[in-house]
């Protein structure tokens, strides 16, 4: 497969209108198109029913601690014991109508009601917020490559998967 990939990039190198155009996509994805995005440091808790979601939101606006909370309910492993912190993301990165609540919500506060998400239900709180700004142009066009071969691999991959029999 590598040599596959070496030589397909030999007869068709990477160009600079590639480049750019994934510069475009990636800057899109991350900033709505512009140089800098806002990066929100969440924390959640996912819950089956909303009937939960209500009876938690009831306890932390009683002044229980989000973190106390998520680790006794959230049932979401990845955050559930670091307290429901989910880390830093920007809001392309994000559920739709969990990036809806994100936008206005301040640093410190929590979702007032329930968010539905596919079959759950998630209470979120805005630990922190950053300004980031995106890399320019030049200074990302070692990473513009690598994410063009890997897209070239996954799809090069997923061909050869469609295509392949298996005989017995």
């Amino acid at each position: 497969l590598q040599v596959l990939i070496e030589d397909h990039f030999k007869k068709n190198p990477i160009n600079n209108e590639q480049l750019r155009e994934e510069y475009n996509k990636q800057k899109q994805f991350l900033g709505n198109g512009t140089d800098s995005s806002t990066q929100y440091k969440i924390s959640q808790i996912v819950l089956a029913k909303e009937s939960e979601a209500i009876a938690v939101i009831a306890r932390l606006q009683a002044g229980e601690s989000f973190a106390k909370a998520a680790k006794e309910v959230s049932l979401d492993s990845a955050t559930k014991s670091q307290g429901g912190v989910l880390g830093w993301v920007s809001a392309q990165q994000l559920e739709a109508p969990v990036a809806n609540v994100v936008a206005n919500l301040n640093k410190g506060g929590f979702s007032r009601l329930p968010i539905r998400v596919g079959d759950a239900w998630v209470v979120v709180r805005i630990d922190d917020t950053r300004s980031s700004k995106i890399p320019s142009f030049e200074a990302s066009q070692n990473q513009l490559k690598q994410a063009i071969v890997q897209q070239y691999l996954d799809e090069t991959v997923k061909r050869l998967r469609e295509s392949a029999r298996i005989i017995q």
